[in-house]
């Protein structure tokens, strides 16, 4: 099974306890992650600061990721974790797949001996609606606490990307495309998703540009597959096998604007299924 990632670019916590966001008017409280953590997601993006008191290593897994849970009626949702008080934050992802692209969970802690850092993060949760609850397992914390946050986050934005036409004529392409707008500086990120049968090489990725012109982002493969905008932008494929393969990549850092997102799989056989989601979030709530 072929996986890929690659990115660009003390408060209460009773065991057991829900730690709501703080309100307006009440006075900051950082929660600290346990070895299980619940994130409940209310009805609109919402976002609390929490703390991990301790790095975190992971055993590699990207999709199914096993320590990560979904309980509820949502198509899918995701929890980012944002670092505080870093000049470049690079987010991290738990989430789960809409059941279109495989209903998966997945993190972005991949590779064997993959680490989340020590220290403070906005948590920030975006679902497709209902309800919905991800189960966070953090080896080497103690403890179990429950999160609610209630804090509503600044025009975050979470879209399952659309079909569009195959972007050239290589057997079996296909192309997902969606436009958003970052209200800040924050990040673009795209997670995909394919099923090929057989031995079909395949080769996935993703694309994101800033309209009307790629001027915030570093230059790129002209046509790079993917792109939205055709001409443009970051497109960066990895090789991939028969079965299951997962994506997650993006931008990150970058000054507000629309920005469009695109993820594409070409492949020596037709995939017998494919797709993605991508997420605009401003670091600012």
């Amino acid at each position: 099974m072929s996986r890929r990632l690659t990115i660009f670019v003390s408060a209460c916590a009773v065991l057991g306890a829900v730690v709501p966001a703080t309100t307006a008017g009440a006075a900051a409280s950082i929660v600290k992650l346990a070895a299980v953590t619940t994130v409940h997601f209310g009805p609109s993006t919402g976002s609390m600061v929490v703390e991990l008191p301790k790095t975190v290593t992971f055993g590699g897994q990207c999709d199914p990721e096993p320590q990560v849970t979904a309980r509820g009626t949502a198509d899918t949702a995701v929890v980012a974790l944002v670092p505080l008080g870093v000049k470049s934050p690079t987010p991290n992802f738990f989430g789960k797949l809409p059941r279109r692209e495989g209903g998966h969970s997945f993190s972005s802690m991949c590779g064997d001996g993959s680490q989340l850092a020590s220290g403070k993060y906005k948590l920030v949760t975006l679902s497709s609606g209902g309800s919905m609850s991800l189960v966070l397992r953090l080896p080497g914390l103690a403890g179990r606490v429950t999160l609610a946050p209630a804090t509503a986050h600044a025009v975050a934005k979470l879209v399952r990307l659309p079909l569009l036409e195959p972007y050239s004529a290589t057997t079996g392409a296909t192309s997902y495309a969606g436009t958003g707008r970052l209200a800040g500086k924050g990040f673009v990120m795209v997670v995909g998703w394919n099923r090929v049968a057989g031995d079909a090489a395949t080769t996935n990725g993703d694309c994101e540009v800033s309209e009307p012109e790629s001027t915030q982002l570093p230059l790129a493969a002209t046509e790079a597959p993917g792109c939205p905008l055709g001409s443009g932008g970051m497109s960066i494929p990895t090789v991939a096998g028969a079965s299951d393969n997962f994506w997650l990549g993006g931008i990150s850092n970058v000054a507000g604007g629309v920005y469009a997102a695109g993820y594409f799989v070409m492949s020596s056989a037709a995939p017998t299924s494919a797709g993605a989601i991508a997420m605009w979030v401003p670091f600012s709530a």
